[in-house]
């Protein structure tokens, strides 16, 4: 007889699958704690005894859960989730354990250079991840309804100057929208030229025309006019409160910021601005980037709580783009309280003021990121905040959200490399580490590569002679090569011109002369004016370059070492230079520039120095305007300009090839010039050149040189010892200015339209009215002329 086998024993949940679980949400508290800010976990041996302990929870969950699935009993799925969590866990944690070891093993002599683990983290990026290209359209779209349809619909046309100043407000709409890639002010500026030449009147395309010459000692007067011109016109609403902001911009920077100086026409300007059109993605990211230049930065600054509370009353208006401004307006706050001075002489009060702004500004930043996940510039301004306030761990852990959400933003990548800055959380070591990281991600379709550029770049800026860094064995040259040749393998945002001429900036740096010669030929002597506008380069360089790396270098570097010292043996070194063949027409232009140079040079030398200081009666002299007086017993001249400038004109003539010397003194605490003049002695104002020494009230020392008194101006600024002492040639309708062992012009040809000859006069004095004390010391000159005569 049969007998039945005993009944199966109840299925029953295993004991290891509890044991499984309490192990899983150790490690998940674990993470959780470890993904929140550094202020819960902030000493790296705590960070580092919960990133084990998670681990090995996650371990043992795993264990426990595969012991279940074997036993086959009852909560197998349930095993299968925690072992899903823990490898998630696994995958969370066991990064972590680089960067907490590399804070512990640094006090005992073991530390990486700082900033390494952070800089070499690799940047997650998947395809699906946007970018600047895809949002490019959006921002083009922008620029097109807030800054050409206004001109389309109020501008003053004409067939000679309609195409052109399309081009223009297109060219300026992308450099407002901070977009990439863009045109560039090295571009823009000859179609501004050209405008002005064509006789464009509009007042929308005049006050962009204006905007571009913001280093100019007249841009704050010049500015406020073509503003009122334009809100005269009752243009458009996005150009009206762009003339509000521009009208009030100078006013802000001659001093602090007003207190309740809110504009109301400007405000009421940015409303009707920002309803013009519908507040799609491109418009808030566009103004978002108004926000953070020039002059949207300067209006928050001064009445920011103002214009927050504007946009706030805008219905429609996404709370996260107010916070987004609002935490933008704080973090200038914060540094403005802080100030610029090194660390060491901050006092406690302007610590407490950063402090509490920058805490303000994360607030509002943290709020709108919570809002807005998925926008890049919440958390691209906290990693200013971090910098602030934090650690490169927590900037490191900003940066990587924010790339998240746009994987070019190319803002995040400048921010978080100034954390790498030796004066701040890193090395050299860093910056060139993440310039690497940068590079491997083979991203050429985008400019994340470039940044190893931007790295060495920032590299040679913190060096004290940076081109000296170039020359050296520093550079990575393996790694640029692999950038250059990527983006020139791929149909990349940067054109093979800019590519092939940055290449050629940074090997003639370094005195590779075959390479030079090489990408020479290559850009066919022709520099991608991108390239000329990033690297500063002066007219005379591809000459001189072409020259320097053809048959007849050494005599022409020879000739460059015996320039100042001994003139007569360069002159004879590049005469030989001009006779040997097989050499490019932009190399025998310069060796041709660089003899007649040598020849002046060589003529004036001859000529003894003579004071300029004139008697106390001023005899041989007109006084045209300003009040003036003279001792040539101690050669002080000093002078107050009246309403309208001051001008003392010498009788004598000067003529066309001079040199100047002297020193320069501006006491006011305002603006202030002091300009020397040189042109035909009936016609000062149309066919001379006026070169003018200024300060803006921020104490900004600049240089102008113009036709007339102030026209087409070509200006630079510096910072610079006071007084200024000075030297000015001018040989062959070229000028070179110097400062001390500054340069400001070198090379310069004079502008447009200035005609001189043997009769032309000299004038000093200030195209600037107002009441300033200036002063000129020990002014001197010499002229080729008189060594003849």
């Amino acid at each position: 007889m049969d007998v039945a086998p005993p009944p199966l024993p109840p299925a029953r949940i295993s004991g290891f699958l509890l044991v499984s679980l309490v192990f899983a949400i150790l490690a998940v508290a674990v993470t959780a704690a470890l993904c929140t800010t550094e202020d819960w976990v902030p000493v790296p041996w705590q960070r580092l005894v919960l990133a084990f302990i998670g681990i090995g929870g996650a371990g043992m969950a795993l264990v426990f859960g595969a012991i279940v699935l074997f036993d086959r009993r009852k909560g197998w799925p349930v095993a299968i989730f925690v072992a899903v969590i823990s490898i998630a866990v696994f995958c969370f944690l066991i990064p972590q354990l680089p960067r907490t070891l590399n804070g512990m093993i640094g006090p005992v002599g073991f530390k990486m250079p700082d900033g390494m683990v952070q800089a070499n983290e690799p940047i997650i990026h998947g395809k699906n991840v946007p970018t600047a290209a895809q949002a490019r359209p959006l921002l083009v779209a922008w620029g097109e309804e807030a800054m050409v349809r206004p001109y389309e619909e109020h501008g003053h046309h004409n067939a000679k100057w309609d195409e052109l100043a399309r081009q223009f407000i297109r060219g300026m709409a992308l450099e407002f929208c901070g977009t990439y890639p863009r045109p560039g002010l090295e571009e823009l500026r000859p179609l501004a030229a050209e405008l002005k030449r064509r006789g464009c009147d509009d007042p929308w395309v005049l006050f962009l025309v204006r905007g571009l010459s913001d280093n100019d000692p007249d841009f704050p007067d010049a500015m406020r006019a073509a503003a009122k011109t334009l809100i005269d016109a009752n243009y458009a609403p996005f150009p009206l409160w762009l003339a509000h902001a521009e009208t009030a911009r100078p006013e802000f920077e001659e001093g602090p910021p007003p207190k309740d100086k809110a504009d109301p026409a400007g405000l009421e300007a940015l409303r009707a601005a920002l309803t013009a059109q519908p507040l799609k993605q491109g418009a808030l990211e566009a103004w978002l980037s108004i926000f953070t230049q020039e002059p949207g930065r300067s209006v928050l600054q001064r009445e920011g709580d103002e214009v927050c509370q504007a946009l706030e009353s805008i219905p429609g208006m996404p709370e996260w783009f107010s916070l987004t401004v609002r935490g933008r307006m704080e973090i200038d706050r914060a540094w403005a309280a802080r100030g610029n001075a090194w660390a060491n002489s901050v006092s406690g009060e302007q610590w407490r003021l950063f402090s509490e702004h920058l805490q303000l500004a994360r607030e509002a930043l943290e709020r709108a990121h919570k809002l807005a996940p998925n926008e890049p510039e919440p958390t691209r301004a906290l990693i200013t905040v971090e910098l602030g306030s934090t650690n490169l761990i927590s900037m490191r852990r900003r940066f990587n959200a924010a790339v998240a959400n746009r994987f070019d933003d190319l803002n995040a990548y400048e921010s978080f490399r100034a954390g790498l800055l030796p004066r701040w959380f890193g090395s050299e070591e860093a910056m060139l580490g993440f310039g690497r990281t940068c590079l491997a991600t083979e991203r050429f379709d985008t400019a994340v590569p470039w940044q190893m550029l931007r790295a060495v770049r920032a590299v040679a800026e913190e060096r004290d002679h940076p081109d000296r860094y170039y020359t050296s064995d520093d550079v990575p040259w393996r790694d640029l090569n692999i950038m250059f040749n990527g983006y020139l393998a791929h149909d990349g945002p940067e054109s093979k011109s800019y590519v092939l001429s940055t290449k050629l900036v940074l090997v003639a740096k370094a005195g590779h002369d075959n390479d030079v010669a090489r990408l020479l030929k290559e850009l066919n002597y022709k520099v991608d004016p991108r390239a000329v506008d990033d690297w500063h380069l002066p007219r005379h360089w591809v000459g001189g370059m072409a020259a320097l790396s053809g048959p007849a270098k050494d005599l022409v570097s020879a000739a460059q070492d015996l320039h100042e010292g001994a003139p007569e043996q360069a002159l004879q070194k590049l005469l030989a230079a001009q006779k040997i063949g097989g050499q490019p027409p932009a190399a025998l232009e310069y060796i041709r520039n660089s003899i007649a140079e040598l020849q002046a040079i060589i003529a004036l030398r001859k000529a003894p120095w003579q004071s300029l200081t004139p008697p106390p009666d001023l005899a041989g002299w007109k006084k045209e305007s300003g009040q003036w007086t003279a001792n040539p017993a101690t050669g002080i001249t000093q002078f107050q300009p009246d309403k309208s400038g001051a001008l003392l004109t010498r009788l004598e003539p000067i003529g066309d090839q001079w040199e100047l010397r002297g020193e320069l003194t501006m006491f006011s605490p305002g603006p202030a010039e002091i300009a020397i003049f040189c042109g035909p002695p009936d016609d000062q104002k149309q066919h001379s050149f006026s070169l003018r020494f200024w300060t803006q009230a921020n104490r900004t020392l600049g240089i102008s040189l113009a036709r007339g008194f102030g026209e087409d101006p070509v200006s630079k600024r510096d910072e610079l010892k006071r007084p200024v002492s000075f030297l000015i040639r001018l040989e062959n309708g070229r000028l070179l200015v110097k400062s001390d062992d500054y340069e400001w012009f070198l090379v310069q040809p004079l502008p447009e339209g200035v005609t001189l000859d043997k009769n032309s006069v000299l004038s000093i004095g200030s195209a600037r009215g107002g009441f300033a004390d200036l002063m000129i010391r020990k002014l001197e000159f010499r002229a080729a002329h008189s060594a003849a005569q």
